[in-house]
């Protein structure tokens, strides 16, 4: 009863050590917050003083921004931005190389900085045949599971992009099987890379999965090649429920042929595999092809569960708050996006800047701002394929065929717009703006546009709707209303602002009537239930109650 493993003793012990982990805790995060202004923005340089305050701790400097704190068996690594890790996270020497642990079914097991070294060096086969046949380590294969089992911080810190301590990290390159991350934690890592290749914490691994960066920096400065730049990997057959924490990913070149930057992953390699649940909280900079998790989804077939809130921004085309473009017949489904997506030129999208043909987006949403020039959407900036189940409430702005769910339905595909809404500002200073859509092209293209809603401000000059800014003949558009105040000079209508060629296509569509606007190219057609009605609509969810009773 006393000392057993359930005993008195035994229980009063693990409820004293927990106390103390909790105060000791409790008094770092105090002297944390003295180190920070209000917004912790800016740091006052004290941090160490404050650390030095806890009564009966021992505080070690270990690296230029980062202090163990240690009380009473209890311990924690402290970092000059406020990150609190419990334990002492390992933090490289940028010299200790060991081999990893072996387990009976030759998969490795990485528990400290030094054999992750090793297990870079051995991938890269950058290893002396001495040191090889020192470690007597066995092959890595497709079965081999690469087990990650502490955070790591490889050392290295920057300012402005430059290497200020510690050592650049070579990527890994070429790993065979299974990285497992544990959901374990590798900060520290700064690649300059002008390999014109892939870039990342990896460069290439089959299978990636647990395993998150942060407050790492990776860059390509090769104006050479068809770089594939990601946080944790430039490409990967598959990669699931990865990270990228705080991380700056960033290309301006975008090599010879555009290449593709992403805040985890530059581009997967097999037409089968997926992106699962990844998210991206680090900033990504490129040209041409930059998506907040994937560059350019060139071959995966899925990408689900993945969230980006970083700030995205791609001086070139193609830019999506999760990927910057989808291909022919490939998938999103449940991704979201609250970062700020800019780009400079066309095809941007809140979540997707090019959607291919026969492509789907379905129960994914936009709360971003997001601007380009033009074929600018809250949802894709131009979809040759389908979006359904999703919704903007992001500022969408730009010169030209601009939309709330898509900027431009794209020439000779067919097309669809189903189940959405919009509830964001649409500003566009020239032509073709719309809540749902800006226009839907008129060149062997066809499709529908049904059941959606807008409460978002519409404005522009030109061809300017609640709807669509401009519409071809072909497209089917039926079961949508508008709330939404539509502002401009010219083609302007509470529901479709220019229709071009015949109306036989469009029908119940429904504008509040106090916007006083006619539906279509200013007028109402009343035969076709194409009118103002004063049911005040004021959600989505209600609309689509409404709608059925029309």
């Amino acid at each position: 009863m006393l000392t057993g493993e359930n005993g008195i003793i035994t229980r009063a012990t693990e409820a004293r050590e927990e106390t103390g982990k909790k105060g000791l805790k409790e008094e770092i995060d105090l002297a944390v917050e003295n180190d920070h202004i209000e917004d912790k923005a800016y740091k006052n340089g004290i941090l160490e003083e404050e650390l030095n305050k806890i009564n009966g701790a021992t505080v070690t400097k270990v690296a230029e921004d980062a202090y163990y704190v240690e009380r009473d068996g209890n311990s924690y690594t402290v970092y000059e931005d406020g990150t609190i890790e419990e334990g002492k996270t390992d933090i490289w020497d940028g010299e200790t190389i060991e081999k990893p642990e072996v387990d009976e079914q030759n998969n490795w097991h990485i528990y400290t900085t030094g054999q992750m070294k090793f297990f870079a060096n051995y991938c890269n086969n950058t290893l002396t045949e001495e040191e090889k046949a020192e470690a007597n380590m066995p092959e890595i294969t497709e079965s081999t599971i690469v087990y990650l089992e502490n955070d790591l911080d490889m050392g290295a810190r920057q300012k402005d992009g430059e290497l200020v301590s510690g050592i650049q990290w070579t990527p890994v390159d070429k790993q065979k099987g299974t990285f497992e991350g544990n959901n374990y934690i590798i900060s520290g890592i700064y690649v300059s890379s002008d390999s014109g290749n892939f870039v990342g914490l990896f460069s290439s691994v089959d299978i990636i999965q647990n395993l998150s960066i942060k407050n790492s920096y990776i860059e390509n400065i090769s104006e050479d090649g068809f770089p594939m730049i990601g946080g944790i990997t430039g490409t990967a057959k598959s990669i699931i429920n990865c990270h990228n924490i705080n991380t700056i990913v960033k290309d301006e070149f975008g090599g010879l042929f555009g290449g593709a930057i992403g805040g985890v992953i530059g581009n997967v390699n097999q037409r089968t595999t997926k992106v699962e649940k990844c998210t991206n909280s680090g900033e990504v900079i490129g040209k041409n092809n930059v998506g907040g998790v994937e560059g350019a989804s060139l071959f995966s077939g899925e990408l689900i569960d993945c969230i980006n809130t970083g700030k995205v921004t791609g001086s070139g085309s193609h830019v999506g708050g999760i990927v910057s473009s989808l291909s022919e017949g490939k998938s999103i489904s449940n991704c979201y996006n609250t970062g700020e997506v800019i780009g400079h030129d066309e095809r941007v999208g809140g979540i997707v800047g090019e959607l291919g043909a026969n492509a789907t987006v379905t129960d994914s949403y936009n709360e971003g701002k997001v601007t380009g020039i033009q074929n600018v959407g809250g949802i894709a900036g131009i979809i040759f394929g389908t979006i359904e189940n999703s919704y903007n409430k992001g500022q969408i702005q730009a010169e030209a065929q601009i939309g709330g769910i898509a900027g431009q339905i794209g020439a000779e595909y067919e097309a669809n717009i189903r189940n959405c809404y919009n509830e964001g500002e649409i500003i566009g200073n020239v032509s073709a703006i719309g809540g749902i859509v800006g226009w839907t092209s008129v060149t062997g293209t066809s499709g529908t546009i049904e059941n959606n809603y807008n409460k978002g401000i519409v404005r522009g000059t030109t061809s300017v709707g609640g709807i669509i800014g401009r519409n071809a003949e072909t497209f089917t558009v039926t079961k949508c209303y508008n709330k939404g105040t539509v502002e401009g000079t010219t083609n302007i209508g509470s529901v479709i602002g220019e229709q071009s060629g015949k109306n036989d296509n469009i029908s119940n569509l429904y504008y509040l009537s106090t916007l006083n606007i006619g539906g279509v190219n200013g007028e109402d057609i009343v035969n076709k239930n194409i009118i103002g009605v004063s049911d005040d609509i004021n959600s989505y969810d209600d609309f689509l109650i409404w709608i059925e009773k029309k």
